[in-house]
C-alpha cells in the first residue's frame, strides 16, 4: 500500500484513554453546530459533523492531538481523516449509548449520545490542517496532548531536602561548590532543573547565584540566577536554612548516555536544593 503524505507526517492510534497526557481543547476554524456533553464535573465542547458540515483544525506542530467521536443515541457510524489535504485513514465505529453523559446542541435539551472513540495523531514540525468528514451525524472535539513530566532522581548528591508549600511535599538534592550533584540519563527528552538557594540566617534581599553545568565532557554552562526568600515554604530536615524561590532552566538531552554535573558557584550560600523533571 502507497504510503501518503499524511502517513509520513503523523502516526495514529485508536485509543481509548491516554493516562501519559493532559489536554486543551483546540476550536476548529469550521465546523457546524456546537453543543455541550454533560454529565461531568465539566461540560465538553463539541461540534456537530455531517454530510453538508464537516469540521477542520489548523494545528501547528510539533505536538500530539487527540480526537473524539460520538454518536447519536450510539451506534454504528463512520467517518475520514484528511490530513494536509491527503486522505489518511476512514475510521468505522461501533459504540453503546452512555450512560454517564448526554449531549445538548442549539436548544439546551440533553440527548442521548454514545460512548467516545478516540484517535491520536502525532504531528511534525509545520502548520497542518486537519478535517474530519463524515455522512453520518456525529459529534467530534479535538485536543491538545501535553506529556507529563516524570522527577527522576540524580545518581550522586550529599543530601535529599524534603519541602513542605501548603499540602504539598517535594524531594530535593543539595548541591555546593564542592560537591556537584551528579545526574545520569539513558534517552532523549528536555530536563527541566528546579533549584533553590538556601538561605542561611544572616543571608537578606535579593541573591544571586550560578549553576555551572558540565555534561560528558564538554563546556561548561553557567547558569546565572537572583532569588528571594520564600514566604510559603520550608524545609523539613533542615531548619537551619530558608529555601529560595524556585527558579528554573531547561536542557535538551539528545538521544544517548548522559552525565551531567550541577556545581553551585557564585554565592556565599550553604548550598543550592535541585530537583529534576524529565519530559519524554
Amino acid at each position: 500500500m502507497r504510503l501518503s503524505k499524511a502517513a509520513a507526517l503523523c502516526l495514529i492510534w485508536a485509543v481509548l484513554i491516554s493516562g501519559a497526557f493532559g489536554a486543551t481543547w483546540l476550536k476548529p476554524s469550521k465546523s457546524g453546530k456546537m453543543g455541550r456533553l454533560l454529565g461531568g464535573k465539566t461540560e465538553w465542547t463539541y461540534h456537530e459533523v455531517d454530510g453538508k458540515n464537516p469540521i477542520s483544525w489548523k494545528v501547528e506542530g510539533p505536538r500530539t492531538v487527540k480526537v473524539y467521536a460520538r454518536i447519536p443515541n450510539g451506534g454504528k457510524g463512520e467517518f475520514t481523516i484528511y490530513i494536509d489535504g491527503d486522505k489518511y485513514k476512514e475510521i468505522k465505529i461501533d459504540r453503546k449509548k452512555s450512560a454517564k453523559y448526554t449531549i445538548s446542541i442549539a436548544d439546551g435539551k440533553p440527548r442521548p449520545v454514545s460512548t467516545a472513540h478516540t484517535v491520536k495523531l502525532k504531528l511534525a514540525k509545520g502548520e497542518h490542517v486537519i478535517k474530519v468528514v463524515s455522512k453520518d451525524r456525529l459529534f467530534v472535539r479535538m485536543v491538545s496532548l501535553t506529556k507529563k513530566s516524570t522527577a527522576i532522581a540524580p545518581a550522586s548528591y550529599e543530601k535529599s531536602l524534603s519541602l513542605v508549600a501548603g499540602d504539598s511535599k517535594t524531594t530535593y538534592y543539595s548541591a555546593t561548590k564542592d560537591k556537584p550533584i551528579v545526574f545520569k540519563y539513558d534517552g532523549s527528552g528536555a530536563l527541566t532543573v528546579w533549584t533553590r538557594l538556601a538561605f542561611s540566617k544572616s543571608m537578606k534581599g535579593m541573591q544571586h547565584y550560578t549553576v555551572v553545568v558540565s555534561e560528558n565532557g564538554r563546556k561548561d554552562r553557567r547558569m546565572k540566577m537572583e532569588t528571594v526568600i520564600s514566604e510559603t515554604s520550608s524545609w523539613v530536615n533542615d531548619g537551619g536554612v530558608i529555601p529560595g524561590k524556585a527558579r528554573t532552566f531547561a536542557i535538551k538531552l539528545e538521544k544517548g548516555e548522559h552525565t551531567v554535573e550541577f556545581k553551585l558557584d557564585d554565592t556565599g550560600a550553604p548550598y543550592c536544593a535541585v530537583r529534576f523533571l524529565i519530559t519524554r
